[in-house]
């Protein structure tokens, strides 16, 4: 299982093109409801933007969603794992330092 963040952030662009760009991230979020579990999903209260979590096997996967939604906005992409893992992280770290010479 992969978690990933995807933040997806409106470009600026020509008002003109507002209903084009609608309707890309319209299909694009279809898509990852479709094609991808996601796990969590919500709009920006300050910014044109919304952000998922996807459970979906791989990044070629993943670029498969976006259609045309990359014409009118940035996606940033995160992997993302559990706080019980950043925990393990923290515990094995500490070991690390205590045996690195200073």
């Amino acid at each position: 299982m992969v978690l990933f963040h995807v933040e997806i952030i409106a470009r600026e662009y020509d008002p003109s093109n507002a209903p084009l760009a609608q309707r890309a991230v319209s299909e694009m979020l279809d898509n990852c409801i479709k094609k991808a579990k996601v796990t969590c999903a919500g709009a920006y209260a300050d910014e044109r933007g919304v952000f998922l979590i996807l459970d979906i096997p791989s990044a070629e996967d993943m670029s498969r969603l976006w259609g045309n939604a990359l014409e009118f906005a940035t996606i940033k992409v995160h992997p993302i794992y559990p706080i019980e893992s950043l925990k393990r992280l923290f515990k094995e770290l500490e070991g690390y330092e205590s045996q690195t010479p200073r």
